[in-house]
């Protein structure tokens, strides 16, 4: 399994914007693109962990707070997931970001990585 560091925000919107937000990115293994919709994802702690790579966390520059079961990035947006897989090279991949509101109806979606699983 490969992990991809990105730490992109790549949405800054209104509550109504964020149920309709789409991403797109490259997929690691044959550059076609591929769209996942925040509105999609689950909170990490709901993925079975254990089918990740030890230490990902890590290489995403996650973390728990203490007495927590979840985990949130550096700007304290608590980690999503959604599995994905290419249409072109069948690549099945997990897009993890950190997704809050960081302003009362603003806000964030910040992509912290790929796992290629």
């Amino acid at each position: 399994m490969t992990i991809l560091a990105i730490n992109k925000r790549v949405f800054d919107g209104d509550e109504q914007s964020f149920y309709a937000f789409r991403s797109t990115f490259q997929c690691p293994s044959c550059g076609k693109e591929i769209v996942f919709c925040a509105d999609d994802m689950s909170p990490i702690e709901d993925v079975d962990l254990a089918s990740l790579p030890k230490g990902f966390e890590k290489k995403l520059n996650l973390r728990h707070r203490a007495g927590e079961t979840f985990f949130e990035n550096h700007k304290g947006l608590r980690s999503h997931a959604v599995q994905c897989s290419c249409n072109d090279c069948s690549a099945r991949l997990m897009v993890v970001a950190g997704i809050g509101e960081v302003q009362p109806s603003r806000f964030n979606v910040v992509v912290e990585g790929i796992i290629v699983l």
